[in-house]
């Protein structure tokens, strides 16, 4: 495995009050309603939007810091996050502290910083604010820097939930919008045109994965219009008949977003997915077919994933399992 999120430690947010987590290839996320498994994904959400568009506009989207301090800001004043990546070259710590602001119920970095061994054997603490950056770079620190923010962003949640009729699943997307899959799949018609067009192997590999799970299914019908959009539809054997993706049962729909997430060339794939509930929706013999995948690209991909299906949890191994518990 490339580039791994071995350890993380989270406080203060939302319903986590306290939680140490070492973390392997494959991890399952379980517990019961209400113990911290969405708001543990919540956290990763809040890296990623957050680093795209700034925390303060993530603080303001999501309901004011309120909203998101742990019981409250009478209780808890900061969210505390400390990551540990494993790479090839090194060993990176990502550490932060967001300290509530109450002019505006917002949040503020007051503490960034990364720690990484140098080639002599020491200990060096990168401090991150932008106040303090720039009096750290040199050479040397600014390619580390740089492959921290990465490895950041790397750390990708998808969530494949919404299949209603205004999914954006569901309508047209630009088909120059294909160099990553979105989080809810938004773009998936794009970025299967982009495999079926430059990767095809990987998107012959799809459409066979996708038909174990749905027999009818033959292969999906990508043409773009003159404004360079492109419709998701789909045509199944012994039919001449092009149908659109409402025409699918949620969970397939589902299921097909999943497997073009999984099995995409590796260099376009995140170095830790992250997706909560991978099953919703989804028939045993489904199910059964995407943990074969995730657990074969988990050996160069970490996988994380929430989920309440025992039809997954009966295939795991013991210490791939991780218990919430509010």
């Amino acid at each position: 495995m490339k580039n791994a999120l071995k350890r993380i430690q989270i406080e203060g947010f939302k319903t986590i009050r306290s939680c140490d987590l070492e973390l392997r290839e494959l991890n399952a996320l379980i517990g019961a309603n209400g113990a911290g498994k969405s708001n543990f994904i919540s956290f990763f959400k809040m890296l990623n939007d957050s680093s795209t568009d700034g925390l303060s506009n993530w603080v303001e989207m999501t309901g004011g810091a309120s909203s998101i301090l742990h019981r409250g800001v009478k209780y808890t004043t900061k969210i505390h996050g400390i990551l540990d990546y494993e790479t090839e070259n090194n060993n990176q710590q990502y550490s932060f502290i967001f300290s509530y602001i109450p002019a505006g119920d917002r949040l503020s970095a007051t503490n960034e910083e990364m720690k990484y061994i140098s080639l002599q054997g020491n200990e060096v603490i990168l401090r991150l604010l932008p106040q303090e950056l720039n009096e750290s770079l040199n050479d040397d620190t600014l390619k580390l820097y740089i492959n921290l923010v990465n490895l950041v962003k790397q750390t990708r949640v998808f969530q494949f939930h919404d299949t209603s009729d205004t999914a954006l699943v569901k309508q047209r997307s630009s088909i120059d919008d294909s160099v990553s899959l979105k989080s809810d799949a938004g773009n998936l018609a794009s970025v299967l045109l982009e495999l079926k067009q430059n990767y095809p192997k990987n998107y012959d590999q799809i459409v066979r994965t996708i038909r174990l799970s749905a027999p009818f299914f033959n292969d999906f019908v990508l043409e773009p219009t003159p404004a360079r959009m492109v419709l998701l539809r789909y045509s199944e054997f012994g039919s001449d008949t092009v149908f659109g993706v409402h025409q699918l049962s949620d969970g397939t729909l589902r299921f097909m977003a999943l497997i073009t997430l999984l099995l995409q060339p590796s260099e376009r794939m995140p170095s830790v997915i992250i997706i909560d509930e991978p099953e919703l929706g989804l028939h045993p013999h489904a199910i059964e077919t995407l943990l074969s995948v995730m657990r074969s690209v988990s050996l160069e991909h970490q996988i994380i994933f929430a989920t309440q299906s025992t039809a997954l949890i009966d295939r795991l191994e013991p210490e791939e399992v991780i218990v919430a518990e509010r």
